[in-house]
């Protein structure tokens, strides 16, 4: 009888699979998670068949259970066994464990690893011994692999001889159901902390690279520890809520603002607290008015309530209780774990939700636990269900930041772009120039220039890029605002593309404007469609240089007064211009119980 016969051929997007007289076609694109292609094989068992690359994407084709199979994730195949426990030396790493895998390649085939542009072997001290070959360790050295490159993570893969890469995952236990990263090792490397960590569900380990924390100061790290302990046997007898802002470090926005309404009460059911940094210029006049509710950032009871407290009340997400990078397990796993009221720093409509860089935000993928967040409409929670969260799940109130409008003079044209975080490397390594964000704005300055409208003329934009933007473009100067707040503030036209500062600046008396010239661009970038259209958007929409500049003209001559039918569609997402969105706030957390 003869053997079966098996041919693969790669095609321009397919594969053709010849067996045994049979021929079957499949689309490239189609192989992602193992896909069986054909039953019954008589090929060998658990054999790797043959090895392809397409482009930037490598696939395997490989038998098990008698069945034909085809994959880009080669682990699946591999099933690799790593248990690798790091230790820190002065220069280097050591990661020192066992190494083996379930499928049929020889180890020697699969002992490089790989993370950025760097690669190291891993040695088997005991390669001719059956019962000890598994033992295993490699060195990475810190300055070539870690400080060479401008990544802040850097995932560690196990490479095969084709250049085919796995993931090296952790030997501790992560729960399916916890985002939260373990952190196995941690060592302070100049202005650096470096950190062996896990990558959430995936259990991937990382080498990651930030920028040095007081968080991580000898005293800071005694009283988490002295905190953790002394909070276990701590019941609190009213809930205890901690509010704050980005990085504890301001007392500006919604958090403050919200902690200011509540502390005046004096029925409450809860203990309220704000936390802030001594350095922020505003601290003694706070601490001056409201005592012992104000908590210094990286005090004792600062670590403390955050392990006793019941809610924590922000427009920032958890972590920014501290800071967003936490490497402490303790720590971050409880702040992740406690229940948020999301207040929002703007309303979530104009830029698309389903783009790839907000997942994080979707409800099965969040690390911290946003219990509630606040909306300002129906259309707006139409947002939000796209991420998984439900009707019961969102407080429409308002957001609490429109109740702070000020009365200020407003006689500015402004522009502020959406932020493209694709870009945000060549920003990071001085490449800004590069970017479709740089050009946008240098357009802009010119054809206000050209059109003799640059005298009113504003251009503000997201912090990530500002101290950028005042720097290279020396000429325009006076046509910088690297404050947001300061720039909505100001503006008697707001002209954007996708930034939800619009309808804070619509709030406040604005005209916005939406300019789409790079609407496609911007959408393909983003990997997906924005909700705001012609349709729906609350302001005109212009798609050309020259239709922007009658647009302006237009708003100019109307003496900056809106048609009505784009104050009824303003009316539509944000439901709220009364004022008193804080106070429908804080009556949902009484009737909660939750202050």
């Amino acid at each position: 009888m003869s053997s079966p016969k098996l041919h693969i051929t790669a095609l321009k997007s397919s594969f053709k699979i010849q067996y045994n007289g049979n021929t079957l076609k499949v689309p490239t694109k189609e192989i992602r998670r193992p896909l069986k292609l054909i039953s019954g094989v008589d090929l060998g068992t658990n054999k790797l068949l043959h090895r392809f690359t397409v482009g930037s994407r490598k696939i395997i084709f490989y038998t098990r259970d008698d069945n034909l199979y085809a994959t880009s994730w080669i682990d699946i195949y591999y099933r690799p066994h790593t248990r690798f426990v790091p230790i820190f030396t002065r220069h280097k790493i050591f990661f020192i464990g066992t190494f083996h895998h379930d499928g049929t390649m020889p180890y020697r085939e699969l002992d490089s690893v790989t993370l950025s542009n760097y690669e190291t072997d891993i040695k088997r001290p005991f390669a001719g011994i059956y019962g000890l070959r598994r033992i295993a360790f490699f060195v990475v050295d810190l300055q070539k692999a870690v400080f060479s490159n401008e990544q802040m993570h850097n995932p560690l893969w196990i490479q095969d001889t084709e250049g085919f890469a796995m993931p090296i995952r952790s030997f501790r236990f992560v729960k399916s159901q916890s985002l939260t990263p373990i952190i196995l090792a941690r060592k302070l490397v100049g202005d650096f902390v470096v950190a062996i960590r896990t990558m959430g569900q995936t259990n991937k380990l990382t080498i990651s690279r930030i920028p040095y924390d007081e968080l991580y100061k000898t005293r800071n790290i005694l009283k988490n520890r002295l905190a953790y302990i002394l909070s276990r046997v701590y019941e609190p007898k009213k809930n205890i809520n901690l509010f704050f802002e980005k990085e504890s470090m301001r007392a500006e926005e919604s958090g403050f603002y919200v902690f200011t309404k509540v502390a005046d009460l004096t029925d409450l059911r809860s203990k309220n607290y704000f936390i802030l940094d001594k350095t922020n210029a505003n601290f003694k006049q706070i601490k001056k008015q409201y005592r012992s509710k104000l908590i210094a950032k990286y005090s004792f009871r600062h670590f403390f309530y955050t392990y006793a407290s019941s809610y924590l009340i922000s427009s920032e997400l958890s972590f920014h209780l501290f800071n967003p990078r936490i490497y402490l397990n303790t720590l971050r796993r409880v702040i992740a774990k406690k229940p948020l009221i999301f207040l929002q720093h703007g309303i979530m409509f104009a830029k698309p939700v389903e783009n790839p860089a907000a997942r994080g935000f979707y409800k099965a993928n969040s690390e911290v636990n946003v219990y509630r967040s606040v909306i300002s409409s129906e259309l707006e929670a139409t947002q939000f269900y796209k991420m998984g969260y439900k009707r019961k799940e969102l407080i429409k109130c308002g957001l609490p930041k429109f109740d702070m409008q000020k009365e200020t003079v407003r006689d500015k044209i402004v522009y502020m772009p959406t932020y493209r975080y694709w870009e945000e490397g060549l920003v990071n390594a001085g490449r800004i120039e590069e970017t479709s964000y740089y050009q946008a704005i240098r357009e802009l300055l010119y054809l206000f220039k050209k059109e003799k409208l640059l005298e009113n003329f504003v251009v503000t934009s997201h912090p990530k890029f500002a101290e950028y933007i005042v720097s290279i473009f020396p000429e325009f100067s006076k046509n910088i605002e690297p404050n947001v707040t300061a720039a909505v503030e100001s503006a008697r036209i707001f002209i954007t593309d996708f930034s939800s500062a619009s309808y804070d600046a619509h709030l406040a008396g604005a005209y916005p404007i939406y300019f789409w010239k790079e609407r496609k661009y911007l959408e393909e970038n983003y990997r997906a469609k924005s909700a705001l259209t012609q349709g729906n958007a609350d302001g005109p929409a212009a798609y050309t240089d020259e239709s922007l500049i009658d647009e302006v003209r237009k708003a100019i001559k109307r003496d900056y007064v809106m048609p009505p039918k784009y104050k009824k569609r303003y009316k539509r997402i944000n439901e709220y211009n009364d004022g008193r969105n804080t106070n429908r706030l804080i009556a949902y957390l009484r009737r909660n119980k939750i202050i």
